[in-house]
């Protein structure tokens, strides 16, 4: 499939796409500031999976079309345009104070889930599995007191258990790959005399 320039199909429909993220965000926003919940929570929580939805729907193409490369761009090019980018320029059009709670859950969560998927990525694919993790981790990190206690300590968890699973599964593949080629087992098998 070549990427060129879209048809009016795609244009519509990505025009409606973005509309309806609006939408919804700035819905949820309303209702969420009525219900007494934190600007920051709503910033976490509602505005970012209402804003991310546009690039799941790129994301979700790109992957059923077999496009890895275009998923794993799109995301971590965003986060990156995201931090370096709008952050950036909304810095420098007013200062930013930053939250005490920001800095000691929000911040460690980036940073701990951006070496997962580091971690997730290093055996050279995110499997289904691991992608039943960061969706786990996503619904976790929704809830604040769910973030506190559970989602930190499980990244931890995930993150030691992906680095143990790689090394076991790199030492299995060391040893089977020094095997002998003709098949036959060059360790003493006492029964067999």
């Amino acid at each position: 499939m070549l990427i060129g320039w879209p048809d009016r199909q795609q244009v519509a429909g990505q025009s409606l796409q973005e509309w309806l993220a609006d939408l919804l965000v700035r819905g949820a926003a309303h209702l969420a500031a009525a219900a007494g919940v934190s600007p920051l929570l709503i910033g976490l929580t509602v505005v970012a999976l209402g804003t991310s939805a546009p690039e799941l729907a790129v994301s979700l193409r790109a992957a059923l079309s077999g496009q890895a490369d275009l998923t794993l761009g799109n995301i971590i090019g965003s986060n990156i345009a995201n931090i370096l980018l709008i952050l950036g320029l909304a810095a420098i059009v007013a200062p930013l104070l930053i939250s005490p709670q920001l800095l000691r859950r929000e911040v460690p969560m980036m940073i701990g889930v951006s070496l997962l998927l580091w971690l997730l990525a290093a055996d050279g694919s995110i499997s289904r599995f691991d992608g039943a993790i960061l969706i786990a981790l996503l619904i976790l990190s929704t809830f604040q007191t769910a973030l506190i206690f559970f989602a930190i300590p499980l990244t931890v968890m995930t993150f030691v258990v992906v680095v143990l699973w790689n090394r076991r599964q790199h030492r299995i593949h060391s040893r089977d790959s020094s095997a002998p080629l003709n098949g036959t087992n060059t360790l003493h098998d006492p029964q067999k005399e």
